[in-house]
């Protein structure tokens, strides 16, 4: 995004990252919770001398991953419908395939954008960047007023592209994040 964003620009969230960790923990949940049927199964295998161990275990963990996908099929149909569409006055978050739903933001609506970045996010370049309005500056939680962009590519460039296209005037002096040109304050006591 070092361009400026004088024309539409798209961008799509990405999904590895967004699934492969839930994906992962899916499996683990669904493992778990088919380990003790597997379990029962193999107890009365050994007292009945039935010969379908192999067939067990392959069911145990086809089951497993099955499920798993289930689980997340819904975030990746919702994630491969996202995108996130940049204008000169605007930004505008499009989600869904039949019903479509739309969210757009005015540049000079935004107040502030928190930057997240887990251990997966760094390794994979992504990170979620929620962007808040005044209407939602009282509260403690993401509101209708926010908009969250997901699992976006340099998430920091992204940031400050945005924080560019708020306004060149707007004072971010008691903003959680310094612009671009402005260095952290350090107010050290003694």
């Amino acid at each position: 995004m070092n361009q400026q964003m004088s024309a539409k620009i798209i961008i799509k969230p990405n999904l590895f990252s967004s699934l492969f960790l839930e994906f992962l923990k899916q499996v683990l949940v669904n493992f778990f919770f088919f380990l003790p049927l597997l379990i029962i199964y193999l107890i009365v295998e050994f007292f009945f001398e039935l010969t379908f161990q192999s067939e067990a275990i392959f069911l145990l963990i086809g089951l497993t991953l099955l499920f798993s996908f289930f689980k997340i099929s819904s975030r990746l149909i919702t994630l491969l419908n996202t995108k996130y569409v940049f204008t000169p006055s605007s930004i505008e978050k499009q989600t869904g395939i039949i019903s479509k739903s739309s969210h757009s933001l005015h540049y000079s609506q935004i107040t502030d954008i928190e930057l997240s970045v887990e251990l997966w996010d760094r390794i994979c370049g992504v990170g979620d960047l929620v962007i808040h309005t005044a209407n939602d500056r009282y509260s403690n939680s993401v509101s209708k007023h926010s908009m969250i962009l997901q699992n976006v590519k340099k998430p920091q460039q992204l940031k400050d592209s945005i924080l560019k296209k708020v306004s060149p005037h707007k004072d971010y002096s008691h903003s959680h994040y310094p612009t671009h040109n402005q260095q952290p304050s350090h107010n050290h006591h003694h």
